[in-house]
């Protein structure tokens, strides 16, 4: 994955692949938005691909790449942000507010199993403010990821 990123688990490492815009998505499903607040399950990998789409945007300049991370003892993050010089940031994305507590448990979780600290920790959600949970993960909505 990235230089210094290792694993006491075995990786997994089928591709995930996301649509350029989950819009695309979104139509060719038929989904509207009161379609999608009835299916939280298919909004929330909708807004995972947003997610992924703008982190892959941000890191692109700094010659960046977004990749996700799953090992065989069922850790997962939806995000790791890696950058030429071996630094790498975590990433959880949660769909609202209400979920921070268990994506920081989780985030946390795929990240002791890696060996080496990430330079942060981030959740992602749809809407919310920005703050710095007690672990010093970062949590902000998809609307503060800019440059």
């Amino acid at each position: 994955m990235a230089p210094g990123l290792r694993t006491r688990a075995r990786l997994r490492v089928s591709p995930r692949w996301h649509l350029a815009d989950p819009a695309l998505a979104a139509a060719a499903l038929g989904a509207d938005a009161a379609a999608l607040e009835k299916d939280l399950s298919t909004a929330g990998v909708l807004f995972e691909s947003a997610v992924v789409h703008d982190l892959s945007v941000l890191v692109e300049p700094l010659e960046g790449r977004v990749y996700h991370y799953r090992d065989s003892n069922g850790h997962e993050l939806d995000a790791v942000v890696v950058l030429p010089d071996g630094r790498w940031g975590a990433v959880e994305v949660k769909l609202g507010e209400g979920q921070i507590v268990a994506g920081a448990k989780s985030l946390n979780n795929a990240v002791h199993q890696i060996d080496g600290e990430p330079a942060f920790r981030l959740i992602v959600t749809a809407l919310g403010g920005t703050f710095t949970l007690a672990d010093g993960a970062i949590t902000c909505p998809l609307s503060a990821l800019c440059p």
